[in-house]
């Protein structure tokens, strides 16, 4: 099973190339998606956003991952989670060069604690 999760995790990994050809979205690019005037860029941020707490929900379930580290409510907006990362990555510019997933957890993780 932990083969089957590093397979699918290394082949995302290698085929995503953020704008700045680094192999990752920096916090920075996504937050650069969920502010442009583009629609499409909007509904890529939003993808990312869903996939990396769709994520943790599985590793989660697949007992991969033993605790939670942010616990979103079931239902809430995905417009609202999404408002969070941009007022997060906003207030953390020097944050901006770090992962896209490790800013986005801390968003969610200071937004949404698990209780």
């Amino acid at each position: 099973m932990k083969l089957k999760i590093l397979t699918l995790i290394t082949i995302v990994a290698m085929s995503v190339s953020g704008p700045g050809n680094t192999g990752y979205f920096t916090g920075r690019d996504i937050l650069d998606l969920c502010e442009s005037e583009s629609f499409g860029n909007r509904e890529s941020c939003v993808m990312y956003l869903s996939g990396l707490i769709d994520l943790q929900d599985s590793l989660y379930k697949w007992k991969d991952l033993t605790k939670k580290y942010y616990c979103i409510p079931v239902g809430e907006d995905i417009s609202q989670i999404q408002k969070v990362f941009v007022k997060h990555a906003s207030k953390n510019p020097d944050k901006l060069d770090w992962t896209a997933t490790s800013v986005a957890i801390h968003a969610f993780a200071e937004a949404f604690p698990c209780k």
